[in-house]
């Protein structure tokens, strides 16, 4: 999970693609220019590719898209987000724990060498759907790309302290002492996360798109990492959050005015 001091997807270079280009180009933007001069640049992107979705409100609809074409929309929605243009809004029903893993990780190029264990099943509230699959997508590709070929987990509870934690797991090099404070520091106080002067300009933006979803939808957010051991990362779901999967609750979003969601 080392931080990069700019982005660029190994395995969807800029060349190769205009669209992964012109992503390529917003999301630097991110880190340094005005937020809104990045967020004019996403955002014709980010709704042509949302209008690729099927019809619905589910997150499992992100399974039906081209590989590629659900990699760059998750790239899309990330340089949003992290604009200060708030959530897109694509992810609207509630959602079992396990079928929002297999969708984040549709958006994940490398995802299905992911391996989900569940543990305890339980249905997350609609308004939280879309934040939590943005992070656990995010913790997903920076597990793959540190792991190089070795194993990666995503595991979902057991609950303990009020929290069900979703863990992703790898076996790879690890993170250096300094860029591991900085990513604890960043998860634990958000300072930054929609701006590019955050005073951290090496951090990973997919790090920052975890700690803004930890910030929109009250999660918790955690990591730890040995060199040459690897990394764990965690989110951390609160209980009120979660329902059982046989509940038909409905749920309301607890608190409406705090939601950074986009116009």
């Amino acid at each position: 999970m080392a931080p990069a001091t700019e982005f660029r997807s190994p395995r969807h270079p800029a060349g190769t693609d205009p669209a992964v280009g012109q992503l390529t180009a917003a999301l630097n933007r991110v880190r340094t220019t005005a937020a809104l001069d990045a967020l004019y640049a996403v955002r014709p992107m980010l709704d042509l590719l949302a209008g690729q979705l099927p019809s619905g409100a589910g997150a499992g609809r992100l399974l039906l898209l081209a590989p590629q074409t659900a990699v760059t929309l998750r790239l899309a929605v990330r340089a949003a987000v992290l604009a200060d243009g708030g959530w897109p809004g694509l992810h609207c029903e509630t959602e079992p724990l396990g079928g929002l893993a297999r969708a984040a990780l549709a958006g994940v190029d490398g995802g299905d060498r992911v391996e989900i264990v569940v543990h305890l099943e339980r249905t997350v509230a609609a308004w939280a759907v879309e934040p939590l699959l943005a992070g656990l997508a995010e913790l997903a590709d920076n597990a793959l790309r540190a792991s190089d070929g070795t194993q990666v987990v995503l595991v979902a509870g057991p609950p303990a302290g009020g929290v069900l934690p979703v863990t992703v797991t790898d076996t790879g090099t690890g993170m250096e002492a300094a860029a591991l404070a900085r990513a604890q520091a960043l998860l634990r106080h958000r300072r930054g996360v929609y701006t590019a002067s955050s005073g951290s300009p090496a951090d990973g933006l997919g790090l920052r798109l975890v700690a803004a979803a930890a910030d929109s939808a009250g999660l918790g957010a955690t990591v730890d990492s040995v060199p040459g051991r690897g990394t764990t990362a965690q989110v951390l779901v609160p209980a009120h959050l979660l329902t059982d999967p046989a509940d038909p609750a409905a749920y309301a979003d607890p608190h409406p005015h705090d939601r950074r969601t986009t116009p």
